[in-house]
């Protein structure tokens, strides 16, 4: 428990000063998490039985999805700094996406049979699921008011994860996934999406204030975040559940105390940001 403890004050500091800070400092630690849960991500497709005989090589298979991975995500942490507008019209953004998939295909045929379509599908993951989604923190915190709405997604996932803990601790009785994640309750599931509400409620009144914001739409707005952002905070944390599962781990790393890796942290919380992007916009907050 403390070791569990210590990990998440850090990781919370850590978070603070990216969101405070902004900018470049932002824009570094971003990219650091997204490296590095893409190596969590790629090792532990290493553990994969047949990954010899679909690839001929694991090793080989592993270094080419991890440079891939780097090379994707630097190149798309440049576009949304310098071409920001372009992303968010998204016509930038779709020819980042045709690219990335015609250098996909090439690898997949100049690299066979070391690197095949399988390894590609992994590779493509790790780039959606984690190096854009985390890339949607700097989108949120960059737009108007963006200083104050990037908190709704910590307050969704550390409500969530906090009250669901205690919640299913306590009184927790029917499994909700018991094949999936056996721990997990369904009285436990519910806990957390009212404590998504509850806090995301209570920020949302306090950012009204400072804001000078109507406190009926802020009310509103924080009450739909709270409750469609816990949903898929929980279905993010089972996402991840479900590739451990499927892989015979207990966590993706070791690097925070107590949490295990970076995957392992921000689970529920890379699910949350694109809900609290999509959100904003469809409330015309942005």
């Amino acid at each position: 428990m403390k070791q569990r403890l210590i990990g998440a004050v850090g990781v919370m500091a850590v978070t603070t000063i990216m969101l405070v800070s902004g900018g470049w400092v932002m824009v570094t630690g971003l990219l650091a998490l997204s490296i590095g849960g893409l190596y969590e991500l790629y090792h532990a497709m290493r553990s994969d039985p047949d990954k010899q005989s679909s690839s001929g090589s694991e090793n080989d298979a592993f270094w080419t999805m991890f440079i891939t991975g780097i090379l994707a995500t630097v190149a798309w942490f440049v576009m949304i700094v310098f071409f920001r507008d372009g992303i968010m019209n998204q016509n930038l953004m779709l020819m980042y996406l045709l690219g990335l998939m015609m250098v996909m295909m090439m690898e997949t045929v100049f690299l066979f049979p070391r690197f095949t379509f399988l390894d590609t599908a992994v590779t493509l993951l790790g780039i959606f699921a984690i190096s854009m989604l985390f890339s949607t923190f700097y989108l949120i915190r960059t737009s108007q008011y963006g200083k104050f709405y990037v908190w709704y997604i910590f307050a969704v996932a550390w409500g969530s994860d906090v009250c669901a803990y205690f919640t299913g601790m306590s009184i927790g009785k029917h499994k909700l996934t018991p094949r999936l994640s056996p721990k997990k309750t369904i009285e436990g599931a519910v806990g957390g999406v009212v404590g998504s509400i509850v806090l995301c409620t209570i920020l949302g009144v306090s950012m009204a204030r400072v804001m000078l914001e109507d406190q009926g739409v802020m009310l509103r707005f924080s009450l739909v975040i709270g409750l469609v952002g816990g949903v898929f905070a929980e279905l993010g944390d089972l996402f991840a559940s479900s590739i451990k599962r499927v892989m015979n781990m207990k966590d993706f790393g070791n690097l925070i105390p107590g949490h295990g890796g970076i995957l392992d942290r921000f689970d529920s919380t890379l699910m949350v940001a694109p809900i609290v992007m999509l959100m904003l916009n469809l409330f015309n907050m942005v």
